[in-house]
């Protein structure tokens, strides 16, 4: 490739290569740096390097040009016949014998871009951005654009400066159309716009990992990936088929929403979130099928007392016996919509949980045994 772009190689002229130009051999001491050799000033001479050590580049060779003076060639110079990983650069004289080549070959003509430019501003807007197109030649005109509906022109048509507003949340693709001697340029930026979107997913509690369908009365989690932990940033609404008010949820907080489905069928899951820009997205809306599940209790909670009773049966165990067996033992968890509370062991068929201390809200309890996993969500007023 350096050859087509008017390069020699290093040693031309010192080892007699195949072309029809006078070669002769550079000295050391460049006084013929710009006749002979590779006819560049900047490239030392150079006797066609061998004895290069690739670990460290360095040249062991001993021959001497001429005038007796010994070589010091670069052995990092592409166009050398250094080792490959040694390789680095071509010399500021290498570059312009380079674009000469470009300049005057009508073969590299037609490769030339002659607007070499890019769309500055920032990358994210709430309201409205500004955007300028750098390094545009004097002659050139724009026309500025979108190829969406996420931003839209408000100023600066036809110059190199110009004002985007918010128009929808999402991402938008701003473009810069430049006219210049007769070729047409494209240039383009993408931006995000108020709130980009983003996605949730069901997630089982017990191995954290998504799922597509769920069960009732077993722990589950609604997360949103790449998300942030803000209690104020998220909006959720849940509505089960029957509009069964124990499936019910409104609910502003994080990220992340334990939820419990005490039926079948499935659930209308709703999202709507604020980022940086402090914009409400739009709802999205995904939908959760829960099964019936075979691991079952009892939650008792009565009004005007301080704790819910947990009442066992058989369902887990083979026999009552094997229930109320002290080397099987149940494990309650106390959980809310951001985590875990407090658990507690028992081997027994009924078990308290004191609530005084906790404040209004939504609660899980869940159930660990032999495996099985099971929970019931209750409302602390």
């Amino acid at each position: 490739m350096g050859h087509v772009l008017f390069l020699w190689h290093t040693h031309h002229g010192t080892v007699k290569e195949i072309s029809n130009d006078n070669q002769c051999a550079e000295l050391v001491d460049g006084s013929n740096a710009t006749t002979c050799g590779d006819y560049v000033e900047d490239t030392p001479a150079d006797p066609l390097i061998s004895n290069t050590d690739p670990r460290n580049c360095e040249w062991h060779g001993s021959e001497r040009d001429a005038n007796g003076d010994l070589y010091k060639p670069d052995t990092h110079l592409i166009m050398s016949y250094t080792p490959a990983s040694c390789m680095e650069y071509f010399s500021q004289g290498q570059a312009g014998r380079m674009r000469n080549a470009i300049e005057t070959l009508p073969h590299l003509q037609k490769v030339i871009v002659k607007v070499s430019t890019s769309i500055s501003g920032p990358s994210k807007i709430c309201d409205q951005g500004v955007y300028s197109i750098e390094r545009l030649p004097i002659d050139a005109t724009i026309q500025w654009g979108t190829e969406d509906d996420g931003v839209k022109l408000t100023a600066g048509q036809g110059t190199n400066t110009a004002t985007f507003s918010w128009n929808k949340n999402g991402y938008s693709t701003i473009t810069a159309r430049i006219e210049y001697e007769g070729e047409i340029y494209l240039i383009k930026k993408r931006i995000q716009v108020g709130v980009y979107p983003m996605s949730f997913e069901l997630y089982d509690e017990t191995h954290h990992q998504t799922v597509s369908r769920g069960k009732v009365n077993t722990l589950y989690y609604f997360y949103v990936p790449g998300g942030s932990t803000n209690g104020n940033d998220y909006r959720w609404w849940i509505i089960s088929k029957n509009s069964d008010p124990r499936d019910s949820i409104n609910y502003m907080g994080g990220d992340k929403l334990y939820f419990v489905a005490s039926q079948s069928g499935p659930y209308q899951v709703y999202l709507s979130y604020k980022r940086d820009c402090g914009i409400w997205s739009d709802k999205l809306c995904n939908v959760y099928y829960f099964d019936d599940n075979s691991v079952n209790f009892q939650l008792i909670q009565e009004q005007n007392t301080d704790v819910i009773t947990l009442q066992f049966d058989t369902v887990y165990d083979a026999s009552v016996r094997e229930v109320r067996s002290k080397s099987s033992k149940y494990e309650i968890q106390l959980w809310s919509s951001r985590g875990m509370i407090n658990k507690f062991k028992t081997d027994q068929l009924t078990f308290q949980i004191p609530i005084g201390d906790l404040t209004s809200g939504i609660y899980f309890i869940r159930v660990i045994k032999n495996g099985q996993v099971s929970a019931k969500k209750f409302i602390k007023k």
